[in-house]
């Protein structure tokens, strides 16, 4: 439905992420979780972000860190994101959600702005749900999220089936073995 896929962008945005490296303005991410305790508190983490897909509301994370803590940064987003789950609601503060409320509305709307993500976003939506949510839909759901939802759709991501896949890569093989 409509309302989950609002609940999981708020909570994508609300984990937000960032790196340890950013150059240019504002909307960085620095307000949010995963940048404040994660990136932020661990000189060894070089990028920790949350990204929840517009069409699917599914949530994905995105990570790296120096040689050898790779497993240490994946554990350190599953524990964020299970802080949530936990919290009951009250891990939440207002000003939290209504902040990543606001960012997740704006982003819906910039990104539903052209034409061709716009199209894109409607097949995507009709493959892996059999229906279309408006932009004018999804912007409603946002705004009706609560702390209580985020928990739930938290829950479902550390739940479903054998719980949240992960895919840690501790070594990248040099681009001189890949041509051998």
């Amino acid at each position: 439905p409509v309302y989950d896929i609002g609940a999981a962008l708020v909570l994508g945005t609300l984990l937000g992420g960032g790196s340890s490296f950013s150059q240019g303005g504002p909307g960085k991410g620095i307000q949010s979780r995963l940048y404040q305790k994660v990136v932020n508190t661990h000189h060894w983490v070089e990028t920790a972000r949350c990204l929840p897909d517009l069409s699917s509301g599914t949530l994905s994370f995105l990570g790296s860190a120096l040689p050898g803590r790779t497993k240490d940064l994946a554990m350190l987003m599953l524990e964020e994101l299970a802080t949530i789950a936990v919290s009951g609601g009250s891990g939440v503060t207002d000003a939290e959600l209504q902040r990543a409320k606001s960012v997740a509305e704006s982003t819906v709307a910039m990104a539903l702005e052209q034409l061709a993500f716009r199209c894109d976003d409607m097949g995507r939506q009709m493959l892996l749900r059999g229906q279309w949510v408006s932009p004018s839909q999804l912007s409603e759901a946002i705004s009706k999220v609560s702390a209580a939802e985020l928990v739930q759709v938290a829950e479902k991501a550390l739940t479903v089936a054998q719980g949240p896949s992960f895919a840690v890569i501790e070594h990248v093989p040099t681009s001189q073995s890949w041509l051998q």
